[in-house]
């Protein structure tokens, strides 16, 4: 009941304003405290929702792209360590993962 009461609400918003938007990316990860670190750095103005799974890495976010747009959503996640389907997080970034996050092969 409750997953109904929540699409209802995020449908009605949807249609309420042309500016809320839903999108899927692909962010690499391995693990439950992988999924708690991307959704904790996308807890921003803007975004209604993030949610990423580890056995898919995809991230489903709905925004307001008056507020923020996909790219810099993308950015969060890269500050935050991580890997996207189009920006890769920054060395110094990535290093701060705990190990069980860390899914580049040869790297510290």
């Amino acid at each position: 009941m409750r997953a109904f009461i929540r699409f209802f609400c995020l449908s009605m918003l949807f249609s309420c304003n042309p500016h809320i938007r839903h999108a899927e990316v692909q962010v690499m990860g391995n693990c439950e405290m992988c999924r708690e670190t991307i959704e904790n750095a996308l807890k921003i103005p803007g975004i209604l929702k993030a949610s990423w799974s580890p056995e898919t890495r995809i991230l489903e976010v709905d925004f307001n792209e008056s507020v923020i747009n996909l790219n810099d959503i993308r950015k969060k996640v890269a500050d935050a360590g991580y890997d996207s389907d189009s920006l890769k997080a920054p060395l110094e970034n990535y290093s701060r993962l705990h190990e069980c996050c860390r899914y580049r092969e040869n790297l510290p």
